[in-house]
C-alpha cells in the first residue's frame, strides 16, 4: 500500500505477521541535550503547523488541554489516538514519547510519514519514506527481491531524498539517499559504521533502477559514506529520537539553524504533533 500527493509518496507496508510481531524498539532519555530545530521561516508564514488537519482524531474531550500533556499518557494502552496514513498510533504508541521509554515502529513511521507530508506541503523537495520493516527484509538474504512489491507502484527515482529508518541490534539509525547528490549517508547517533548496509542499499538501487527502467543505474560516481558530524547522544536511551530529528532537519529547505534544548523537550514536541489535532478539537 502506499499513500500518494502530487509529489509525494510514502511507502505502508501491507501487514503481516513478520511486522507485526517484528519487536523492533530503541532507546529511552535521561537528560540528553541535543541539537534541535527552529522553525523555518517559509513554515511559519505559511501557517502550516502540522500534517494531521486530514486525519481521523478518536479521543476524549477531556484530553483538550495542552498544557497538560502528560494527560495525553492517561487512559488505556488500546485507545486509539490517530489514524493516519494507514496507520493508527494507540496511546500505548504515545507513552512511547514519554522520558524513559523506547520508540517503536509505529510511531516512527507514523512521524517519518508526518515528514514526507510536510515537505511536500511547504513545496520542499520531494521525500519518500521506507517502512521500519524495510531493511530487515533488504539485509535478511533476500536483497531487493524480498522487498521488490514494496515499491512496485512508485518510482523511488522521482524523489530527491529517501530516508531509511534502520534498526539493528535494538539500536535505531537513520540512511538516506540523496539523488541528485548521487549520495548515501549513514546517520548513527552512537557514531557507528554499516558498510554492510551502505552496500547493500547501493545495490538495491541498482537493481530497481533496472527493475523500472529496464537499464543499468551507473553508481560509479556516488559516494557512500559515514556522517561524522551526527549529533551524539550520551546514553543508550534516545536514538528513536534521533532519527526522528535528524529525518526532520535533512529534509528541512533551507535547513535551519540548530538550538540547543533538552530531548525530553523534543519528544514532548513530537507527542503534540501527533496528538494536535485531537487538542484542538
Amino acid at each position: 500500500m502506499n499513500t500518494e500527493t502530487e509529489h509525494t509518496t510514502v511507502e505502508i507496508l501491507d501487514s503481516s505477521e513478520d511486522e507485526q510481531e517484528s519487536g523492533y524498539q530503541s532507546y529511552q532519555t535521561e537528560h540528553t541535550t541535543v541539537e534541535i530545530l527552529d522553525s523555518s521561516e517559509d513554515e511559519q508564514e505559511s501557517g502550516y503547523q502540522s500534517v494531521l488537519e486530514a486525519a481521523t482524531i478518536i479521543c476524549s474531550s477531556d484530553d483538550s488541554d495542552p498544557e497538560e500533556d502528560d494527560r495525553l499518557l492517561v487512559g488505556q494502552d488500546s485507545d486509539k489516538v490517530v489514524e493516519r496514513f494507514k496507520l493508527t498510533i494507540y496511546r500505548e504508541d504515545l507513552r512511547r514519547l514519554a522520558p524513559g521509554c523506547w520508540l517503536n515502529d509505529n510511531i516512527i513511521n507514523f512521524y517519518l510519514c508526518m515528514i514526507v507530508e510536510r515537505s511536500q506541503a511547504l513545496g520542499r523537495p520531494s521525500v519518500y519514506a521506507m517502512s521500519t520493516f524495510f531493511t530487515e527484509k533488504l539485509l535478511d538474504g533476500g536483497g531487493h527481491a524480498a522487498v521488490r512489491r514494496w515499491t512496485r507502484h512508485v518510482d523511488i527515482f522521482a524523489y530527491d531524498l529517501i530516508l531509511v529508518p534502520v534498526n539493528q541490534h535494538l539500536h535505531w539509525t537513520l540512511a538516506v539517499i540523496d539523488m541528485a547528490g548521487q549520495a548515501i549517508t549513514y546517520y548513527d547517533s552512537k557514531a557507528g559504521e554499516n558498510y554492510k548496509l551502505l552496500s547493500a542499499l547501493e545495490r538495491y538501487l541498482c537493481e530497481e533502477f533496472e527493475d523500472k527502467h529496464g537499464q543499468p543505474l551507473d553508481t560509479s560516481c556516488w559516494t557512500k559514506e559515514h556522517d561524522a558530524m551526527t549529533p551524539q547522544q550520551s546514553n543508550n536511551d534516545d536514538c528513536g529520537v534521533y532519527l526522528c530529528l535528524l529525518a526532520k532537519h535533512l529534509t528541512s529547505q533551507p535547513r535551519p539553524r540548530f538550538r540547543n534544548t533538552n530531548v525530553e523537550e523534543y519528544r514532548k514536541i513530537m507527542m503534540l504533533e501527533i496528538y494536535e489535532k485531537c487538542l484542538r478539537g
